[in-house]
């Protein structure tokens, strides 16, 4: 299951692995000023943000 998800994620583009990132971000944030806490969404959103640029052989013209 693990790899499975690595290689969906690699399977999307850049640009959009920032936005998925940004959405769970955006959503905590939104939550926060609701009133509710949300730290989760925070944690992954960080995370995915980490790793949402371009690999090696997408910076090299590479596509899957």
């Amino acid at each position: 299951m693990g790899s499975t998800m690595f290689e969906m994620w690699a399977g999307v583009s850049p640009k959009q692995r920032r936005s998925i990132a940004l959405f769970f971000i955006a959503i905590s944030t939104v939550l926060y000023f609701a009133g509710e806490l949300w730290i989760w969404g925070w944690c992954v959103g960080s995370l995915l943000l980490m790793f949402s640029g371009a690999s090696q052989s997408e910076k090299q013209g590479y596509l899957w």
